[in-house]
């Protein structure tokens, strides 16, 4: 995955659970392990908010407020999150403590050795992924996805019916999107597959 590849305002997340790349390499905004983060903001407001303590770092693109929450500025929201994260079992059960927003949230577990995707429960924010060749990619844009992934027959005609696709997760054949209210996790063992939650069983 190169910069190039990003259109303005996009960002993506790769988890390559082959390779683990030495984190002083240049090129991505962050990488820690299996995991590198890129992004090309189209403005300041529109890039990734990062909070990383000893055990987590944790992604945000969007906004939202938690309900201890006594501001709407990102960092303290972020940093209520990580706390709740170090009492909850899973990032399923912090999100309760989620009052509400629009947002992509990324969560690198290097305890647990796992990356967490979620979005907002009602899916405002877009965001896809595909797992292939022992790599998981995450990004905003399905675009991204078009070099490696074929074109979905179906999810084209559903385009070009309806102007948008109210059935298909994407356009692309092995492209998924990340449902409202769900939580995606990649263990960075390459053997362990993906969990993903059912959308919506979190009400938070």
């Amino acid at each position: 995955l190169q910069m190039y590849h990003l259109p303005p305002g996009g960002f993506a997340i790769q988890c390559d659970r082959r390779v683990w790349l030495p984190e002083d390499r240049p090129g991505p905004l962050f990488r820690h392990g299996p995991v590198s983060v890129w992004e090309r903001p189209a403005s300041k407001a529109g890039s990734l908010q990062i909070l990383e303590d000893e055990r987590y770092s944790l992604f945000l693109r969007g906004h939202f407020y938690s309900r201890d929450a006594l501001s709407l500025r990102p960092e303290e929201n972020l940093r209520l999150l990580c706390a709740e994260l170090r009492q909850c079992p899973s990032l399923a059960e912090a999100l309760k403590s989620v009052a509400g927003g629009m947002f992509a949230l990324f969560v690198l577990d290097r305890e647990h050795r796992t990356l967490s995707a979620a979005v907002d429960r009602l899916g405002c924010m877009p965001l896809y992924y595909q797992e292939a060749g022992g790599k998981v990619l995450f990004g905003n844009n399905q675009l991204l996805f078009g070099d490696s992934a074929a074109l979905s027959d179906p999810a084209v005609a559903e385009y070009l019916k309806y102007g948008y696709l109210p059935f298909a997760e994407s356009l692309f054949e092995s492209v998924h999107r990340v449902q409202p209210g769900q939580v995606v996790t990649v263990p960075f063992e390459p053997d362990l597959p993906l969990h993903r939650t059912r959308p919506l069983d979190r009400k938070y």
